[in-house]
């Protein structure tokens, strides 16, 4: 499978994520900027029904600016679309466009669309990725990382100061990827390398309309009734030169413990 953004149940940018990154990406800073930048790790799919297009970018001639991938068919196949309700499974490139003038830059270890610049985030990034993006977006990949410290050190210096990584990740999809991502990760990684956390919420899997989010906590256990991913968003408020590896936080203070 060449792009990791792929598989069942873990589209790449669902309807789920749109509620949260039309947030992000409607930032009115955001908004100023001459270019939004903006890296993928892995070609995402969108697989979102024209409901939701109306209901997001009812400001924007969307049908237009939208330009059909050319398996756009066995996508929406793969993914349990209906073909009825999805009139277009937009290229990356112009499915950002409907945000304004946006560069999108597509990271994965394989050439899948052409366009991705090709790089192992098991492997530190090059300096030419580092602080470069206003929005890093997972949008299922970190859990396919086999080395996943490095790709979410990655992930943070790739991340332009004031800007925002954002992960969409499996909290119980069992031999989905190589992980399961518990939100402490997230939390306590972030917020020791000089991020802000925004947002962490969960979501079910597979939901094409409307989503059902539930707060996450940052460290006490929990369990889920079925498949469900985490959307985690960490805003960049400090340039780190060394980036640190972390100590689970809830056994940080060991008197808590005695």
């Amino acid at each position: 499978m060449g792009h990791w953004a792929h598989g069942a149940g873990h589209m790449g940018i669902t309807v789920s994520d749109l509620h949260i990154l039309d947030q992000v990406l409607r930032d009115p800073v955001l908004q100023t900027a001459a270019t939004i930048r903006i890296a993928c790790l892995g070609y995402p799919d969108v697989i979102l029904n024209d409901v939701v297009y109306q209901q997001f970018f009812r400001d924007v001639d969307w049908r237009s600016k939208l330009k059909d991938r050319p398996n756009r068919d066995k996508l929406i196949e793969i993914h349990g679309g209906d073909k009825t309700q999805i009139s277009t499974v937009p290229t990356i490139d112009s499915f950002f466009s409907l945000y304004g003038d946006v560069k999108v830059d597509v990271i994965d270890y394989a050439q899948y669309e052409g366009s991705e610049i090709v790089h192992d985030m098991s492997e530190p990034v090059p300096d030419t990725l580092r602080n470069q993006y206003d929005v890093v977006i997972d949008g299922g990949t970190t859990e396919h990382i086999f080395d996943i410290a490095s790709g979410l050190f990655n992930c943070a210096r790739m991340v332009k100061l004031g800007g925002v990584a954002y992960h969409n990740v499996p909290l119980n999809m069992l031999n989905h990827g190589f992980y399961n991502i518990s939100p402490t990760l997230f939390f306590d990684f972030y917020e020791d390398n000089g991020f802000a956390t925004a947002g962490c919420v969960g979501v079910a899997t597979g939901v094409m309309d409307t989503p059902k989010f539930i707060d996450l906590p940052r460290s006490q256990r929990f369990q889920l009734d079925s498949e469900a991913c985490m959307i985690y968003i960490g805003r960049k408020i400090e340039a780190r030169e060394k980036l640190v590896k972390s100590i689970q936080g809830k056994y940080r203070n060991l008197d808590t413990w005695r």
